[in-house]
């Protein structure tokens, strides 16, 4: 399995894409998906039901607005103990499944 960008060590990979495919000011960047979010909310409402979604990553111009509707589907936070994130690789092509060795903890 070829090696990630994150050591074993290191809770969250670096955001590689910042500047560029989304945009790499903090207080822009956070205005912009609360907006998003905001308005998937209030057309939109959560299912508790809710045990997977499908969402776009493309840059945020792009999907921004879709990946708040998926995401606005989940059930509260508070609920949810484990979230698995499946992704395709844009480096280099594999017929198999290779796993991150980041990790992120919210208590």
């Amino acid at each position: 399995m070829p090696r990630t960008s994150c050591p074993a060590r290191r809770a969250a990979r670096a955001a590689s894409h910042s500047g560029s495919w989304y945009t790499n000011v903090p207080g822009e960047l956070a205005d912009q998906i609360s907006t998003w979010m905001d308005a998937a909310r209030g057309e939109h409402p959560s299912s508790p039901d809710t045990k997977a979604i499908i969402a776009p990553h493309a840059g945020y111009a792009y999907s921004g607005r879709t990946m708040a509707y998926a995401y606005t589907s989940l059930p509260d936070p508070d609920t949810i103990s484990t979230i698995f994130i499946l992704g395709p690789s844009h480096h280099f092509y594999s017929d198999k499944c290779h796993i991150s060795q980041c990790s992120e903890v919210w208590v």
